[in-house]
């Protein structure tokens, strides 16, 4: 339902461990230092992002399915997903 909804809305599901968002455009989470950020691309094209604030930053790279957007940890209590081609679903998990 997430992928239905206008871009302008930042929706999200929620609940006591984790939020899911749909992107694609930019992200920001408001989170906690050494939080966990996944990100998977929706289709099988993949998607080229860039992320802040995370571990292992990704600039302008490609996502394939079960590659290099899963488990990233927040170093900051806040961090940002910028989406240059396709969609992502992230998830942020709270707590470390």
């Amino acid at each position: 339902l997430l992928a239905f909804i206008s871009k302008n809305v930042q929706a999200r599901i929620l609940d006591h461990r984790c939020e899911i968002f749909f992107v694609t455009q930019k992200l920001h989470i408001q989170g906690k230092k050494e939080d966990r950020v996944s990100i998977f691309p929706l289709s099988l094209q993949g998607a080229v992002v860039t992320t802040r604030n995370l571990s292992y930053p990704l600039i302008h790279e490609r996502l394939h399915f079960g590659s290099n957007g899963m488990n990233n940890q927040m170093v900051q209590n806040t961090c940002s997903i910028q989406i240059h081609r396709g969609s992502v679903w992230a998830f942020h998990f709270f707590g470390s």
